[in-house]
Parts: C-alpha cells; structure tokens; sequence
C-alpha cells in the first residue's frame, strides 16, 4: 500500500497546486512511483482523462509524476454555474445539478475511499492536496477535502502559506489553533510559499512562528513568475503574464469563465504576453481578443454588455483585428447573441466531455494556412450552427466556423498543438511587419516538462527534504 503526503493551505490560493506538481516531479525523479489526489475540487478548469474529467491542477500533477491521469485522481469535481448551483462531476462522470448540502456530503466520503484505494494499491506515495482552508467552521462537520481524508488515512499534513499576500504568519497559527487535536496531530510542518525579500529580515518571524505553531518551519518558497504552470481557478490569473510584448492578446476574464487555461501556451511563446482583461478596459492596444468558455453563458454576456465590449469588439473586427470565441465564448459569437458571425450559433449538450482529434478545414484566415493538418483538442460544451465555412472536422462532421478574421470553435486545448499555435502568432507578427519566430515548435506538453523540472529543482533547495522524507516514512503518528 502507499504512503501519503497531504499539502493543506490556510486560504484559498496559496500554491498548493503547484507546490504539489513540484512534489510530484521531485520524488519521481528519485524513482517512486507517485500519482497526486485531491477528494474534491471546485474549479473551471478541467482536464481530460482517458477515464473522464477531472480539476486541472491534478492532471498536471499526474503531467509531472510522469504518469497517466485518471478520474480517481480527482473523483469530486464541482463546477459552479451560477448562483448556488453547480455542476457535479463524480469519477469524471458528469452527474448534473445537485444540491452541495448535507445529503450530497454523506454520499462524498465513500466515494473519496474508492478512488484513493484503487490508487493506493497502484502508486508508492500519494502526493494529496486540500482544498480551502481545514478550519472553515461552518463547513468542517462535512469535510471531505482536507482533514477529513488526511484522517481517513492518516497522512501527514504540510500547512501552507502565502506570504506574498501578508498575514501568512497569523494564518498559519490561527489555523493551528482552531484544528481539533486529533487534526493537529496530523501537521508535521509549515511551508512560507511566493517569498520575496531579504530571508535574513524572515529569522526572526520564522522563530517566533514556530514557537507559537509548534512545528517547525520546513521551507520558504521564493516567488516564481516564470514557470507558467496552469492554476486551478482565477484567482491566481495575473492580468498580464510576464515577457516582453511584441504580440499582446486580450483574454475577457468573464466571472464564470471556465477552461482558461487554453492560454497558457500562448504566454510560453517568445514575445506574447496574455491580458486578462477586467471592467471597462481600453481594447485597442491588443493585436487579438479571446472570448473564453463560460459555465453561465447568459450570466457573463450580460457583464460584456455592462462592459459596453460588444460595441468596441465590432468595431476592432470589422477594423479585421482577429478574434476567437471558444466552448459558449464561441455560441456568443452568432447572430442570436452578439452578431458578430452571420450565422445563428446554439449552444448543444455532449454528454461526456472527452478528448477528441480533429482536421483543419479552414480554407481562409490564418487557420487556413494549415488546411488539412491534424490537431488534438477536447470538447466540453458544444455548439451547432449551419455548416458555413467550418474551421474543423470531427469524425461527427464538421466543427467550429472560420470567417474572416473570426474564428469560433468548441475545441478546448487547440494552443496545445504546436504548429496550430505558432501559425497563429506568426500570423499576428506579420500584420505587425515582425519576421516569424524561429525558435522550435513544441508541444503544450513538452512546454511544461522544463517547468515541472525547475520547480522540483526549486523544492529541493527550498525545503528540508530531509525531514519531509521523515514525515512521509513515519505517516500520521507523532
């Protein structure tokens, strides 16, 4: 059976995510056998697996373990749509609208048991990761995403901090003092993650904390703005990502957007920076604009109009400035909706979510400089519309429309494909008089294989390995 290593935070957006993919590529490289969990996720961003849909952040924990990932990694994933209600998708199996109250909370815990078993007897160790903070005192009675599932199998607890956004410190033994003994048992040590500044000024804090907290400080984690790496939910979206902006692309940072990790490769090209954008911004400076998926489509249509964006992107089209809508962002696109395609777009439902190959259709734009060429994607929320011009193929017929300079399609991870994404920059660099790039083209995958690297490389400097591999052999029992 496994060992276990659970990452909890004191808030929402500490880093856990990522500290746990550093986690997982960290002690593969020192040959275990390592696959990541989280019980249960609410988040907008997904991950397709051979066994269905899972959180984001744990199919690119499974990226970094270098293994395949599976529903089990992740089997509760809540996807809100709107105003206390979510979508519910159990072992990667959408199973609609349900009520989060106490019934669906009773039925969790045996769910969580199943899939962390299968994988237990599969992996040597199991990198886990909670959810929010472990002392949410309303909740904490039907808790399955932190402590709950750390005593289930009485894995030892790292509690995490992020010190860049201030009170890291006072969270951290606030946190320790509302947990139950039992729970408290369970933490074998704190983690100061996004450090910046003089670590000499830290000591004394540092001493103090775990005076007051009762357990050791086991690494302060320098801020990292460069390795890319996907985050689970919006709030760890900085407006602009970083590098120099030769090309800037404008992403609408829609208050349900979903699936907005289908830019983050963009940001790894050489010169690309990625906006996303908030209220009232100026959208003439970009030189493209993304209407992004969206799980409440009328919700965030009528945060554009609030915006007053519907009139600024038409004018910006019609100027033939490009713009793609994607998953619902693409259903906004029709004529029904903000009218800029001369076709009806509606919205369709797929059942299953799923990872599917398609051909470029397109025969115009730049898409149509790569007509026949093959490309990988997934389908979350479908579309149907006339068969006018299509941008894609899909063994179930033609997908997606490329008019112009708009392109609307339901393919999630199309900037994946290495060829499809650079055509698309190169195409940008050329209505700017720029050469094209020529640096090779790779994979979405094999981006992130050197961040992944970089960040073990980073944990191994930052944390006291040493006494982490202690907690890992000793489990829960203090």
């Amino acid at each position: 059976m496994a060992k276990y290593l659970m990452l909890q935070g004191v808030a929402s957006n500490v880093g856990k995510s990522v500290l746990a993919a550093g986690l997982c590529r960290l002690f593969r490289q020192d040959g275990l056998k390592v696959a990541p969990f989280k019980a249960w996720n609410m988040a907008l961003n997904s991950y397709m697996t051979p066994t269905g849909e899972i959180g984001r952040s744990q199919g690119i924990q499974a990226e970094a373990a270098g293994i395949l990932p599976t529903a089990d990694m992740n089997p509760l994933l809540i996807k809100p749509t709107g105003e206390g209600k979510s979508q519910v998708v159990v072992q990667g199996r959408v199973r609609g609208a349900l009520s989060l109250g106490e019934p669906f909370a009773q039925r969790a815990m045996p769910i969580v048991q199943e899939s962390l078993e299968r994988l237990s007897r599969e992996y040597e160790l199991i990198i886990m990761e909670g959810a929010g903070s472990p002392v949410e005192i309303n909740l904490r009675h039907r808790d399955v995403a932190n402590m709950g599932v750390a005593l289930l199998v009485q894995a030892p607890v790292l509690l995490v901090a992020d010190i860049d956004r201030g009170g890291a410190l006072a969270a951290l033994v606030g946190t320790m003092s509302l947990l139950r003994p039992q729970e408290r048992d369970l933490v074998g040590g704190f983690i100061l993650n996004k450090f910046r500044g003089d670590a000499g000024i830290l000591q004394p804090a540092l001493e103090i904390l775990e005076k007051r907290g009762k357990r050791p400080v086991l690494g302060v984690v320098p801020y990292r703005h460069d390795l890319l790496i996907d985050q689970e939910d919006s709030l760890g979206l900085e407006k602009t990502s970083q590098g120099p902006r030769t090309i800037e692309i404008g992403v609408f940072c829609l208050p349900y957007m979903s699936n907005y990790t289908d830019f983050t490769s963009l940001a790894k090209e050489e010169g690309v920076a990625v906006h996303y954008l908030g209220r009232k911004e100026d959208l003439g400076g970009f030189d493209a604009l993304i209407i992004p998926d969206t799980e409440n489509l009328d919700g965030d249509l009528n945060y554009l109009e609030d915006q007053d964006y519907p009139r600024q992107i038409a004018r910006l089209v019609q100027d033939g400035m490009p713009l793609i809508g994607m998953g619902r962002g693409f259903v906004m696109l029709g004529q029904n909706y903000l009218g800029l395609l001369p076709v009806n777009v509606k919205g369709c439902s797929l059942g299953q979510a799923g990872i599917t190959r398609a051909r470029v259709a397109a025969k115009e734009g730049w898409l149509g400089r790569i007509c026949g060429s093959q490309v990988k994607g997934y389908l979350a929320h479908g579309a149907k519309t006339e068969s006018v011009m299509p941008a894609f193929e899909l063994a179930g017929g033609p997908e997606g429309i490329q008019i112009g300079s708009i392109l609307g399609t339901s393919l999630h991870g199309l900037f994946e494909n290495g060829l499809l994404r650079r055509t698309f920059i190169d195409y940008l660099r050329e209505r700017k008089n720029l050469p094209p790039l020529t640096m090779p083209i790779l994979e979405g995958g094999e981006l992130r294989q050197a961040a992944y690297d970089l960040l073990a490389e980073q944990l191994r400097e930052s944390l006291d390995m040493s006494a982490v591999l202690e907690l890992v052999e000793r489990g829960g029992r203090r």
